[in-house]
């Protein structure tokens, strides 16, 4: 009967500690939580299958959004979580003033992007990414 006491105890402190969230083990390292992130640049131009550029673009990424200028350039600053790829959201928002062009989304691997300054741990860096964009026209 003892020996059933006993046992029962160290299962109802096991559970207790369990439920706590006090680790017991013999693990020697920290852990840590959070997502790893960088700073992105994109930039680029937006043209049409001529070459000329194409002002009154949007183009998005996540919840950050810019418009191309009468060159066709656009620059994008954001700061995200480095996981997959980058979707660009390219639309045309000034209707036919510009031309009228087909809305696409450019995908920009993550595994070709050079990142700087990163801290070796949860902050990647700073990544500057030249993206020029080519729209056909809205048929």
């Amino acid at each position: 009967m003892k020996k059933r006491t006993f046992s029962l105890k160290n299962w109802l402190l096991a559970a207790a500690t369990g439920l706590l969230g006090i680790n017991v083990g013999c693990h020697s390292f920290a852990a840590m939580y959070g997502t790893p992130w960088a700073e992105f640049e994109v930039k680029g131009r937006v043209t049409n299958q001529q070459g000329e550029p194409i002002q009154g673009i949007s183009v998005s990424a996540y919840t950050d959004t810019v418009t191309s200028n009468a060159a066709g350039r656009y620059d994008l600053t954001f700061s995200n979580v480095p996981w997959g790829d980058i979707p660009l959201h390219v639309k045309d928002v000034d209707g036919i003033e510009n031309g009228s062009y087909q809305d696409t989304v450019v995908n920009i691997p993550l595994d070709e992007v050079q990142y700087e300054d990163g801290d070796n741990d949860w902050y990647m860096g700073h990544a500057t990414i030249n993206q020029d964009i080519v729209l056909k026209v809205q048929e």
